[in-house]
């Protein structure tokens, strides 16, 4: 399955949940567009800058929405080249519903990323919905675990080696 997945960076910043989203779409041949302005592109590190496709999206207006309406074109652009079969939209925006609703009439998977509130009607609409915060919590505390876990095996190591060193010395006296 061929994944497309937009950030809009100005509702949720990538670098909080790359680590996060690179975990749960390993599975798909999956493409990151990164919709940003210019002074959060500079806080992305360089190999994200690389790795990703990056769209600068600098409005002339603070008012106007140049990140919304970037990534709806380029989302347009890829429906009508029919190279995926699920789109994924990192938003809390609900405006991006009409395309999501665009991307299911050519019979194409939408999926929703959002951070923290949730709208229950967005259930209807997307075919699936991640709470970030959740899982990025989640997985903030397995990585706490298997740290916890590691440093009681380095300590049970260390007390054995000891424990094997002070018999020896004991029996050489």
């Amino acid at each position: 399955m061929n994944t497309v997945i937009y950030i809009d960076n100005d509702n949720i910043k990538f670098n909080k949940y790359e680590k996060l989203l690179m975990k749960m779409f390993k599975d798909h041949n999956t493409i990151y567009k990164i919709f940003i302005n210019e002074s959060d592109l500079a806080k992305l590190d360089d190999r994200s800058k690389l790795k990703h496709h990056i769209f600068l999206c600098n409005s002339l207006s603070k008012y106007k929405n140049s990140t919304d309406i970037s990534l709806l074109i380029e989302c347009m652009d890829d429906i009508h080249s029919n190279n995926y079969t699920k789109f994924i939209i990192i938003s809390n925006d609900t405006d991006f519903i009409p395309l999501c609703k665009r991307i299911h009439k050519d019979n194409n998977t939408c999926e929703l990323c959002y951070d923290g509130n949730f709208n229950n009607y967005l259930e209807e609409i997307y075919d699936k919905i991640y709470d970030l915060s959740y899982y990025e919590k989640e997985r903030l505390e397995k990585e706490r675990l298997e740290k916890e876990k590691l440093e009681k095996e380095r300590l049970k190591k260390e007390r054995l080696e000891k424990e094997k060193l002070e018999k020896e010395r004991l029996k050489k006296e």
